[in-house]
């Protein structure tokens, strides 16, 4: 009966945890991604790319592409588009602070609203990524020059 007993539990155990695995695996949802990316259904590609984001934690190139599409769809979405691409490149940075990418993107997004007669703070966080983004890619000419 305790045989029995530890048969089941153990079997069920890990029935759980494979399903645990299975479940923190992005790469169902980056394929996913990928067929919407070609497809240009890019609502679809947002929540594939979110749901592998949220099951890789941690994965900065990941969050980056999910900003990329992101700021694809500004043209149609506005604003809310537009700022859920700086938050995401912004969680880039979170998970990896010198993150070319994320910093790349950011101090471009910043430095076309400050031409487009953007506000003060606007123009201190381009400076901010600049200046980052100089210190993880020096070979970058953009970033030093601002």
């Amino acid at each position: 009966m305790v045989l029995l007993t530890l048969v089941v539990v153990g079997g069920t155990l890990s029935v759980f945890v494979v399903q645990k695995i299975r479940n923190r695996n992005p790469e169902r949802f980056i394929k996913l991604a990928d067929q919407a990316d070609i497809d240009g259904n890019y609502a679809d590609e947002i929540t594939y790319l979110g749901n592998a984001a949220a099951r890789s934690r941690g994965d900065a190139a990941l969050l980056v592409r999910l900003g990329d599409v992101y700021r694809k769809t500004v043209p149609t979405e506005g604003r809310e588009a537009f700022a859920n691409a700086v938050g995401v490149w912004r969680r880039a940075l979170e998970v990896d602070p010198v993150n070319v990418a994320a910093l790349t993107r950011l101090m471009d997004t910043f430095n076309d609203i400050s031409r487009q007669g953007g506000r003060s703070e606007d123009y201190t966080q381009l400076r901010d990524y600049a200046r980052r983004l100089a210190a993880a890619d020096p070979s970058n000419q953009d970033a030093a020059e601002l």
